[in-house]
């Protein structure tokens, strides 16, 4: 896993349990996060001795050792391996007893062989780029004039690496206040694979283009203190007692699922009850508006073709795991897999452990794997497609704020009242306009690619 330096995570103490203090049944707590996009290591010092780190998964509720760590000069260093968007709590309450793991140095082999397609390449431009005050916002005496904005657009086109960018705006980038204690936002006009996109974003906000990092394959992670590969790997392992020993894995190559899916949209919403994916895309690609602008969940069923008697997967080895990995999601997916349904995944990396699904006499005698992925986005798609496709229902107050402007619903409409549907077709009603025809849908479902991937324990 790459070792990131920023951002750094974040450590709080949330406090102490047990009384009287000190004594043995004191117990310290830590909360430990960082905003990582992709799979992070890092190590942090805690001030506490003589005590067993605990790790406590707040996301899947497992409590165990931490597995690596080491006590320097009356502090306990923990070494941490995050996926994105990582976090735990940890938790001091035993004393520490027998040997543990204090390093551990895993080289992964680079793989001939990638499942996932290959990544199109983006070309990003910054056509320009302010920061300061614009027309709307609250004026300094002598009105709003050209000294107070800077031209940020350099900066930025500075930092655009591959088609990308990912990058904090405001003072800092700007390195000056062009008007002290009034509310600032950057203004940014860029194009995007020849789309031109403008967006304002207040002071601090980050900009980054696309909005989706691709996330990275799983290399290895700590299961049961142990190493668990996704590729060939090596692993140096040194004990608390000096003693060293090598530990390596070859497991089978991942398995990409192709094809077309089946997909099942709600009654009601516009999108047609059944439609073929022929191949995974957000719905915000879609030709058929009722699929471009729905919000809500759609099931995705698909059978695939599992070759278990192949190669080295042995189905039921306690040394081997399977993983379904999903890639891109859009926002939140509920898998079952034969009839197993598993945990709601809400945030990357969208992976799930099938194996136990797997092991079923139907999937070993016949190799076939029923896989059905419930998908649901956001709001933000379907209220875009009623400006899009529906005349106005109600009016809108145009206010100034820090800016821009707030659009406040001007009166209830008397078909609300009356608890009756809109006269224009509209499916959806809010009391505040966040969003315009001109906005465009936000990526949804299931985006891929879907990834069979297969685990060995390190041994």
């Amino acid at each position: 896993m790459r070792r990131v330096q920023r951002p750094r995570p974040t450590i709080w103490r949330i406090g102490r349990a047990g009384r009287p203090r000190p004594a043995a049944n004191d117990i310290d707590w830590y909360f430990v996060a960082q905003d990582n996009e992709i799979d992070s290591r890092f190590e942090a010092s805690f001030r506490v001795s003589g005590r067993q780190p605990e790790i406590w998964d707040a996301v899947t509720g497992e409590i165990h050792p931490a597995n690596v760590w080491r006590e320097e000069n009356g502090r306990t260093i923990v070494t941490f391996d995050f996926p994105p968007s990582g976090s735990t709590f940890v938790v001091f309450r035993e004393k520490k007893a027998g040997k543990h793991l204090v390093k551990a140095e895993v080289n992964v082999a680079k793989s001939a062989k990638k499942v996932e397609p290959p990544a199109k390449k983006h070309k990003l431009v910054i056509k320009k780029a302010e920061y300061g005050l614009f027309p709307g916002m609250e004026v300094p005496p002598g009105g709003i004039t050209d000294k107070h904005r800077i031209d940020v657009t350099k900066l930025l086109a500075d930092r655009v690496k591959d088609g990308t960018i990912n990058v904090d705006v405001g003072v800092g980038l700007a390195r000056r206040d062009p008007a002290f204690r009034f509310h600032k936002i950057t203004r940014i006009e860029y194009e995007y694979d020849g789309v031109t996109y403008k967006v304002d974003r207040g002071e601090g906000a980050r900009f980054r283009v696309p909005d989706n990092p691709a996330l990275r394959e799983p290399e290895w992670e700590w299961r049961d203190g142990k190493v668990l590969a996704w590729k060939p790997l090596t692993a140096k392992l040194r004990d608390s007692d000096g003693a060293v020993r090598t530990v390596s894995a070859n497991p089978v190559e991942a398995i990409g699922v192709t094809g077309a899916w089946d997909v099942s949209f709600p009654q009601g919403w516009d999108a047609p009850a059944q439609a073929v994916f022929p191949k995974l895309v957000s719905w915000s690609e879609s030709r058929d508006a009722g699929i471009k602008y729905f919000s809500g969940t759609a099931t995705y069923r698909k059978s695939f073709k599992l070759e278990v008697g192949s190669g080295k997967l042995e189905v039921g080895s306690p040394n081997q795991r399977i993983m379904l990995d999903l890639g891109e999601v859009k926002n939140f997916a509920e898998v079952t897999v034969n009839g197993k349904k598993f945990p709601v995944l809400w945030k990357p990396p969208f992976r799930v452990d099938i194996t136990e699904a797997v092991k079923t006499a139907s999937v070993q005698q016949q190799g076939v794997l029923d896989l059905e992925i419930r998908v649901t986005n956001l709001w933000p798609n379907r209220l875009i497609g009623d400006e899009v496709l529906c005349k106005p229902d109600c009016e809108w107050l145009a206010l100034p704020r820090r800016g821009s402007f707030e659009y406040p619903i001007k009166e209830i409409p008397q078909w609300v009242k009356d608890g009756k549907p809109s006269p224009t077709g509209r499916r959806t009603f809010t009391t505040w306009r966040h969003w315009t025809k001109d906005d465009k849908p936000l990526p949804s479902g299931l985006v891929g690619p879907v990834v069979i991937r297969f685990g060995e324990m390190a041994k």
